[in-house]
């Protein structure tokens, strides 16, 4: 019977866990603070943090910049507004646009051209949540679980 109940908090747990990460993930892609509506869900409630999160208006400079900066836009060098990365013409102006590899190695950040030529991508979020809480969690359980 407790180890039966020892498995429901664990994975009441994980569900919490789980979906205080997806209000995480889902309030970065609106380009807010994703660790924290993490924090926000893990506090309140999951729920609190997914409504939050959804709710909230999305930042549009950090979501163009990080579209920018993973290769997938590029500014426009007459408008400056935001295109995609195959554009030859720029929506917004009509201008031709100059070739996408002058481009985009033009508007790539220093730490991104380190990580370029290491071959290896930056660390995203996701994975450092992972890394941060999943794996001692983990731990901790495996820990229990063995002294029981």
């Amino acid at each position: 019977m407790e180890q039966f109940l020892a498995w429901q908090v664990i994975g009441a747990l994980f569900t919490w866990l789980a979906l205080s990460i997806i209000a995480g993930v889902i309030a970065r892609n609106k380009g807010r603070s994703g660790f924290g509506f993490f924090i926000l869900a893990i506090l309140f409630s999951p729920l609190v943090g997914i409504i939050a999160a959804y709710a909230v208006s999305p930042n549009t400079e950090r979501v163009e910049d990080r579209g920018i900066s993973s290769g997938k836009n590029r500014k426009c060098p007459y408008c400056a507004e935001t295109v995609k990365r195959e554009a030859v013409i720029c929506r917004y102006c009509g201008k031709d646009l100059p070739e996408v590899k002058k481009a985009i190695d033009s508007e790539l950040s220093s730490t991104q051209q380190v990580c370029k030529l290491n071959g290896h991508a930056p660390l995203s979020f996701t994975a450092f949540l992972v890394l941060l809480i999943f794996i001692p969690l983990l731990i901790l359980i495996l820990s229990i679980i063995i002294s029981a």
